[in-house]
């Protein structure tokens, strides 16, 4: 590797196959959720959680798109950097995707499922301080919806 791409090194690749479209999504996905290996307080991020994996999961639209996406993604970043999208230091990838969204309305979808598949996962809503999923209301002994809120006051309902 060279000095000029030393700071584009991944810790892992968070679920994606280790391919030229594996390297170029998680690259992508850290860009939107850095991780430990960025973050000064050791934040799990995208890579950390896994949630790269679900751009390549055949039942999500997302997997037929990947193709598209690192295209995109590399053509840009060829055009400004004359380097391939996994080759930018992280800075690089912040201002490629920032410009790229102002330009492609659609991107967001690829930015939203990385944050979708990153907040959902174990790990960050550990470290969110979120329990996970409970019983809600049901277990609750004054707000439950298992059994009736109000009662009758009148023979005919509580209309006079």
């Amino acid at each position: 590797m060279s000095a000029r791409t030393a700071g584009a090194a991944l810790p892992g690749l968070g679920g994606a196959p280790d391919s030229h479209e594996g390297r170029t999504i998680a690259a992508f996905c850290d860009t939107i959720v850095p991780g430990r290996h960025r973050d000064p307080t050791g934040a799990p991020g995208a890579l950390d959680t896994s949630a790269v994996g679900a751009f390549f999961d055949p039942a999500l639209p997302a997997a037929a798109f990947i193709p598209t996406l690192v295209g995109l993604l590399d053509l840009k970043a060829q055009d400004d950097f004359d380097r391939r999208f996994i080759e930018l230091v992280p800075a690089e990838r912040d201002d490629l995707v920032a410009r790229l969204l102002a330009d492609f309305e659609l991107l967001d979808f690829a930015v939203q499922l990385a944050k979708l598949s990153y907040y959902t996962s174990p790990e960050a809503m550990a470290h969110l301080g979120y329990p996970g999923a409970n019983e809600g209301y049901v277990s609750h002994p004054d707000f439950s919806l298992v059994r009736a809120v109000t009662r009758e006051i009148t023979p005919t309902g509580n209309l006079p």
